[in-house]
């Protein structure tokens, strides 16, 4: 079922272009961050000596479609994603725990103190109390996070939606929405709190 899923989320000019890039430069290392295993596949079949590692992003809870690929090595950033990765049938010696890497100002972020919290909140004009629920734009097209962002808004009468991301596409796009739902949809570029 994945495989079908990946053939219509990746189309055949760009199957043709890795491939061809692949069996040309026969790279000794690859490196994937993709999701969908047909990447790893394509590596596998035009650049076989290859060592083939994915990082897995997800740090927690990665879906077992992760680890349906023929990598030599996952990297994951926590015991629970190990976990995940031997329960979908990856010998454990094939996935290696290492620490989460993220910019540390995200990382201060998640340990902020109550007050610095409501401060954040006050200079954003967020409600104090209120719920937020923040979305990473990129990786989506455009019209569909605006839709996500539209049915949040409809659905979740109370909520306050901050949207960030470095996808320039999708800023644009949803700056009419902001404007018109000002009182409760921050937008952000990619910037840090």
């Amino acid at each position: 079922a994945w495989r079908r899923l990946e053939e219509w989320f990746i189309d055949r000019w760009l199957y043709n272009k890795l491939a061809a890039y692949l069996a040309r430069e026969q790279p000794a290392e690859i490196i994937s961050f993709y999701f969908y295993s047909l990447p790893v596949r394509v590596a596998k079949k035009y650049a076989p000596r290859a060592r083939i590692t994915v990082v897995v992003t997800d740090p927690y809870s990665p879906a077992p479609a992760w680890f349906d690929c023929p990598a030599d090595q996952f990297i994951v950033f926590s015991e629970a994603a190990k976990q995940r990765a031997v329960r979908a049938g990856t010998a454990a010696a094939r996935v290696a725990v290492r620490p989460f890497f993220i910019q540390e100002s995200f990382m201060a972020a998640a340990r902020a103190t109550s007050e610095q919290k409501e401060a954040w909140r006050a200079k954003h004009r967020i409600p104090p109390g209120s719920p937020v629920i923040a979305i990473s734009g990129g990786g989506q097209p455009p019209a569909r996070l605006a839709r996500l962002v539209r049915g949040l808004l409809s659905g979740v009468p109370l909520a306050q939606v901050v949207v960030y991301g470095v996808d320039e596409v999708v800023f644009k796009k949803l700056v009419p929405m902001v404007s018109r739902e000002s009182a409760r949809v921050r937008l952000f570029g990619f910037v840090l709190f």
